[in-house]
């Protein structure tokens, strides 16, 4: 059963705007493994898609085999 819970200090990566994946959305193609993330590839995939989104960018990713993630962050209207 769910709890109330009487204090909780949220960690910065879980604030709107701040996140751990910020260094992903510097344009450069990345190459990530299991090591780099928790969740499984997809997941990672929608939640990087959703940053992009919040700061005016898209992502392209690729997943050449289970557990590797390819990532490239580009502006909107960058087109290629």
């Amino acid at each position: 059963m769910a709890e109330v819970l009487r204090d909780y200090v949220f960690s910065a990566s879980h604030r709107r705007g701040v996140s751990k994946y910020d260094y992903l959305f510097d344009g450069q193609v990345w190459k990530l493994n299991g090591a780099d993330f928790r969740s499984t590839a997809n997941s990672l995939r929608a939640t990087l898609t959703t940053l992009a989104r919040r700061k005016g960018l898209k992502i392209r990713t690729r997943e050449p085999e289970q557990g590797v993630l390819i990532v490239q962050a580009y502006k909107a209207d960058a087109r290629s």
